[in-house]
């Protein structure tokens, strides 16, 4: 098991437990999703992740108490914009 921020960008997981924070469910990061790290932006700034064909920014405090299982090779159905597909 791994944290959400130790996830490659690129990379899928599937979550596996998530702190009791009231944002983060709302959010649809939730035990049991898939999640595909997008970005991880520079100097501290939020990562952008990819949950139920969805992007999202978080914090990366937020993303260090997140675990996820990074073996996880499902991936996330989807729209296409978000692939790069026009």
């Amino acid at each position: 098991m791994q944290t959400l921020n130790q996830l490659s960008i690129g990379q899928y997981g599937s979550i596996e437990a998530v702190p009791n924070n009231k944002l983060l469910s709302p959010l649809g990061l939730r035990p049991g999703k898939s999640v595909k790290m997008h970005a991880k932006s520079p100097l501290g700034g939020p990562y952008i992740l990819e949950v139920d064909g969805r992007l999202l920014a978080i914090a990366r405090q937020a993303a260090a108490e997140i675990t996820v299982d990074g073996r996880c090779v499902c991936a996330i159905p989807g729209n296409a914009a978000l692939d790069g597909a026009s």
